[in-house]
Parts: structure tokens; C-alpha cells; sequence
């Protein structure tokens, strides 16, 4: 999903977006560096890759997108430095299942700061769907409470728009729409490759059976909003 957003925003007209023009990517092995590093040859100039240097990554950033495997979070955010690092700054969390509060309660364990100034983090829960690979998604960006400035709010939507629609909601609607996303999709994967096989079966070539199916629910979405 990092990865996706990466290139969608490095493709962004920057009459369209000008907010970003350098992104810090922290990764968590070397054969990924090469991996990225060859994938995004392109934008050279405008991409760094690093390797385990989250605080170096988030120091020299302006945003902050969290995207790891949720059995790191507290390993990565309770990092010394990690609250330092992140303080007055937008922190986005495209973790699944992680709460605001959790993400706070891990930063504290890296600050030594007051109470009062460990709260002060701006941190926003965004869940966009598998259609931002093709500029197609349905972003969930939760309403939290206390409310982000107005700036860092317009700051996140301005990454998110790119990629499709931005659907706010509730702090307590968040997770059950991200198991709706989630469900939708896999319904429908499921639902259109059944109806492709058939059509195979059928004599049907399996381009023809796929182009039409998938315009046809393209279409009845549209009808449904």
C-alpha cells in the first residue's frame, strides 16, 4: 500500500499538488533498498531510501505515513527519539486495528517530556482501498478527537485526494468500514472471477469475458452513488 501511494503521488502534476517535492522512505532490509531503489530509478532525485533510520526519515519530513506490519508498531513508535521526531508534525496511520490512543500510548514510551506535551501529537487514521493503484480509491480518514489543526487536515487530504475519493468518519465507525472495504472487495474478486471462469467455459476469451464484467461493474458502482 506504501508503495502505492509513493508512485501515485510522484506522478501528481505539481499544478495539481505542489505540497511535496522530496520523499524519505525507511525500510527494514537492504535487498528492499535495491528492490525499491530499481523500481523507482525514475525519481532518483526525488526519492531516498534508507535502512532501519526511522527518526532520521521523520526528522527531515513534514508528514509522517505509518505502513508496516502491525506486529511493529510498538517496536517502531517507542524508538528513542521517535516522540521527538513526530512532535508538531502531521502523522498519518494507515495501520489497521491501531488506535490513536495505542499510537500515543507508544510514543510517551520514547519522551521524557510532561503529560501535556505528549498529547500534542497530530496523528490521523487513514485506510485507503485497493483501488489506489488505480487512482480508484475509497481513503477512510477518521474525524478524530480532539480535531487536527485545519492545516494538517487539509495537509492529509492533499496526499489522499490524488488517489481517489477521501471518505470521513467517526472514530467509532473506522473499523468497521475498513472490514467493509475489505470484505467488498474480496466478495467481488471472488464474485468476478466465477462469472469469467463460466463465461471461459463457455468459449468466451477470457480478455473479452474480463473487459465486459468489469465495465459492467464499473458501471452499476457509478449507478450506486
Amino acid at each position: 500500500m506504501g508503495k502505492a501511494i509513493l508512485n501515485r503521488m510522484l506522478n501528481v502534476p505539481k499544478i495539481s499538488s505542489p505540497t511535496f517535492d522530496r520523499f524519505t522512505v525507511s525500510v527494514s532490509s537492504d535487498a528492499t533498498i535495491h528492490r525499491l531503489t530499481k523500481e523507482f530509478s525514475a525519481s532518483k532525485s526525488t526519492v531516498d531510501f534508507l535502512r532501519n533510520e526511522n527518526i532520521r526519515a521523520a526528522e527531515a519530513a513534514d508528514a509522517v505515513i505509518l505502513c508496516f506490519p502491525l506486529n511493529q508498531f510498538r517496536k517502531v513508535l517507542s524508538q528513542d527519539g521517535r516522540a521527538g521526531a513526530v512532535r508538531d508534525k502531521l502523522v498519518i496511520s494507515i495501520l489497521a486495528g491501531v488506535s490513536r490512543q495505542e499510537m500515543e500510548e507508544a510514543l510517551s514510551h520514547s519522551y521524557s517530556g510532561t503529560k501535556n506535551e505528549r498529547e500534542e501529537y497530530n496523528i490521523i487514521r487513514v485506510m485507503p482501498s485497493l483501488g489506489v493503484r488505480a487512482e480508484e480509491s475509497t481513503s477512510l480518514m477518521v474525524e478524530e478527537a480532539p480535531p487536527l489543526p485545519q492545516h494538517m487536515r487539509e495537509l492529509a487530504e492533499s496526499i489522499f485526494r490524488p488517489i481517489g475519493r477521501i471518505h470521513m468518519t467517526k472514530p467509532h465507525l473506522y473499523e468497521p468500514l475498513t472490514v467493509l472495504s475489505a470484505v467488498s472487495h474480496a466478495l467481488m474478486s471472488v464474485s468476478i472471477d466465477a462469472i469469467i471462469d463460466s463465461c471461459v467455459t463457455e468459449g468466451i476469451p477470457r480478455e473479452d469475458a474480463l473487459a465486459v464484467a468489469a465495465s459492467c461493474w464499473r458501471g452499476y458502482a457509478t449507478l450506486l452513488t
